[in-house]
């Protein structure tokens, strides 16, 4: 397991210069979302305005809010995404142009996003009330502390933290944590 500090995270402005964002990790490392290509993303956004998204043309987008009243996203071509309660993931297409719409305030959420031809991703929640058991699939897992401590092997993390897990299996405990959790797996 490693352990990601939230010290070690990039803040930055969106790719539309609309709102910021904090980088928890992409990969490569070195990629930069403004130029050139990635395979994947995990961010944090802080959305104080309605306003459109940044566009991702050729990536998958995952979202859930994670503190705040929700928004709104109207999407291009589709139903609007309600993302009114707190880990609940949803999806849409990084080529789509969506606006996003306050319900009530400023909001924070999770996203993933993810190159579909080279990465297949999976984002969930995990709500923890006592021993779970984490493994990385064929890939890797990136787990977010929204809330709460997890514990394993003598180390507890608190909120903001992420944890990696590269092709292992963790037990962690945790008494009211919640996770936010990405699997991803290079094709």
């Amino acid at each position: 397991m490693i352990v990601l500090d939230p010290s070690l995270y990039r803040r930055m402005a969106w790719k539309n210069g609309g709102g910021a964002t904090t980088e928890i990790a992409i990969d490569p490392p070195e990629a930069k979302v403004s130029g050139g290509r990635f395979n994947w993303r995990i961010s944090i956004a802080d959305v104080t305005a309605d306003g459109p998204f940044s566009l991702f043309p050729g990536y998958e987008r995952r979202i859930m809010l994670l503190q705040g009243q929700g928004m709104v996203l109207d999407i291009e071509g589709q139903k609007p995404i309600e993302l009114l309660r707190p880990f609940v993931p949803r999806g849409f297409s990084g080529d789509s142009k969506v606006n996003g719409k306050l319900s009530a305030g400023a909001v924070r959420d999770f996203n993933l996003i993810t190159d579909h031809q080279t990465c297949r991703a999976r984002l969930v929640s995990l709500f923890l009330d006592g021993r779970h058991r984490l493994k990385a699939p064929d890939g890797m897992l990136m787990g977010y502390v929204a809330s709460g401590e997890v514990s394993s092997g003598g180390r507890t993390v608190g909120p903001g933290h992420t944890i990696r897990l590269d092709a292992e299996e963790l037990d962690i405990t945790g008494e009211g944590a919640v996770l936010a959790v990405a699997s991803l797996r290079k094709i």
